[in-house]
């Protein structure tokens, strides 16, 4: 994957979760509260840690975990 295309795909993830924590909370002040807050799916590690710290493959598992999130 070329670097252009990876960028898109951290953009693509990005916004997914984005639209992700707006279907759980239509509070936006809150958005940034849950991505801090430690998450028990991830061993107590916040979703912003797993973004910053696994990168591309960080993104697709929390934007998963929030779609997850939705369809139950």
């Amino acid at each position: 994957m070329s670097e252009e295309e990876e960028r898109w795909e951290r953009l693509d993830g990005i916004l997914g979760a984005h639209r992700s924590l707006r279907l759980i909370s239509p509070e936006p002040t809150l958005y940034g509260e849950r991505l801090r807050r430690p998450e028990p799916a991830f061993g107590g590690v916040s979703l912003l840690e797993i973004m910053l710290r696994d990168g591309l493959s960080g993104i697709t598992r929390v934007r998963a975990h929030l779609v997850a999130l939705i369809t139950r």
